[in-house]
């Protein structure tokens, strides 16, 4: 009876143990299942989120990149005459160019912003003028009453500088293979002609007419989109009697008012930007994470 009963508990205790290996295997399995797939679910969200952020437009608070567009977007503005990293830029040129660059324009803009604001343009030398194509050099002698050696002694303003670093300076502003321009090109002074026997760009000391108009932008904003960056610039025009305009257009729409003689255009610009007519240049960051300007939007 005593062996039959022990045997009886055998069963038993071995009966309670299957259960609760059952019982623990699926309590396991199940907090396995669901910890993966919460952990799915919460890569799933944190995909979604970054998708969103990268989605929205932001501020650009990268400061590096933000000195960058900043001083090309000056560049740009200033149609070459100054790359400062300035909220202010004040010019009388480039407002017909402003929304649609042509290639020679944009060439014009670098060849301006290496002569007034590096060193790539120098004075010439008896080696410099030697490697001219015949009729560019007799042209600039004409400067020196065809002599070489009063051409080189006096100062007429006329500098060179090797192509390479026009292109490279080019590539760096639009993100773009150089265009090559074969006839003068000019905003205002100086004027630049390409020489293709000495692979280089001579100035000369030609002047475009004075302009009759001043265009104030007001750069105050800087955000960033997927690989886009934006510079904001707020725009007024004032023509040669003193009368504003809100935007480059000078027509009756976007008159304003006239200012008085102690009043301070750019200072008024910068108070009350939001009057005036709105624009975003826009840049593209390449493979190399440089940005590049690509285009300009009107927003009003």
């Amino acid at each position: 009876m005593e062996k039959k009963n022990g045997k009886g508990l055998i069963i038993l205790v071995a009966i309670i143990c299957c259960v609760i290996c059952l019982v623990g295997g699926y309590s396991l399995g199940k907090g396995i299942f669901t910890n993966k797939e919460e952990t799915n679910n919460n890569e799933a969200n944190k995909n979604s989120d970054n998708k969103v952020n990268t989605e929205e437009e932001v501020e650009l608070t990268d400061v590096y990149i933000k000195k960058d567009i900043s001083k090309k977007a000056s560049i740009l503005l200033s149609v070459g005459f100054t790359d400062e990293d300035k909220d202010i830029i004040t010019i009388g040129y480039g407002a017909d160019q402003f929304l649609n660059y042509s290639d020679k324009y944009k060439m014009a803009i670098v060849l301006h912003y290496n002569y007034y604001n590096t060193s790539n343009f120098r004075k010439m030398y008896y080696s410099d003028v030697n490697e001219l194509d015949e009729k560019l050099k007799q042209s600039l002698l004409e400067y020196g009453n065809g002599n070489i050696d009063e051409f080189l002694r006096e100062d007429y303003g006329i500098r060179i500088a090797e192509a390479d670093k026009i292109r490279n300076s080019y590539e760096d502003i639009f993100g773009e293979k150089t265009p090559t321009i074969t006839d003068e090109v000019a905003i205002v002074c100086p004027w630049f002609n390409y020489d293709s026997k000495s692979d280089t760009y001579i100035s000369n000391s030609n002047c475009g007419d004075a302009p009759n108009t001043n265009y104030i932008y007001y750069k105050h904003k800087y955000t960033t989109k997927l690989d886009n960056a934006y510079v904001y610039v707020n725009v007024a025009s004032m023509d040669r009697d003193d009368n504003v305009y809100k935007g480059l257009e000078q027509n009756t729409n976007n008159y304003l008012y006239k200012i008085k003689s102690t009043f301070s255009l750019e200072q008024e610009v910068k108070t009350n930007y939001e009057k005036y007519a709105k624009y975003r240049l826009v840049f593209e960051k390449d493979s190399n994470g440089i940005y590049h300007y690509k285009s300009t939007e009107k927003l009003d």
